[in-house]
């Protein structure tokens, strides 16, 4: 018996060992989220400053093409070389662009917060005009925060003037 208490005291501090590196201050430490992708309205969108207007890309959480029409809602990305727009935990942010591989494939753009990759995993050009440069894309965002939280999340949208 007296082996059986000496081992649950031994094992107390095995514990009390373990779990102490995962306080400050006595308080537990917090658990860090994920990044939150915020869908942006249309009155953010006409809001945006100047360098992300004209020809560039719209990203969607949904595919964007339904009977034909291309759908205005549920816009999560907007780029205009080279500058771009995501409303991440809640506020609108502008991230210039930092690097560009294999003729746009993947871009990274980057604030003092926020750094974007966008991946292009498929692109099919506007119909009867594949020399203009444009056409319907889907790929991946990934979007890391400067204090290590992330996310990745599927997108589809278009590119071109």
């Amino acid at each position: 018996m007296e082996n059986m208490k000496q081992l649950c005291g031994w094992l107390v501090v095995a514990v009390l060992m373990a779990t102490a590196p995962a306080c400050r201050g006595g308080k537990a430490a917090e658990t860090v989220g994920a990044v939150v992708i915020d869908t942006m309205t249309t009155a953010e969108i006409d809001s945006l400053p100047e360098e992300v207007e004209g020809a560039g890309c719209a990203y969607y959480r949904t595919p964007v093409i339904t009977n034909g029409v291309i759908s205005q809602t549920d816009i999560i990305f907007i780029s205009a070389h080279p500058y771009a727009a995501m409303k991440l935990d809640g506020k609108k942010q502008l991230l210039e662009m930092v690097d560009s591989i294999s003729n746009f494939d993947r871009q990274v753009f980057a604030n003092q917060a926020y750094k974007v990759t966008v991946s292009v995993q498929h692109t099919k050009h506007w119909p009867g005009d594949e020399e203009a440069g444009g056409g319907l894309e889907d790929g991946e965002l990934k979007v890391e925060k400067h204090d290590g939280r992330h996310v990745r999340l599927r997108y589809y949208g278009y590119c071109g003037c």
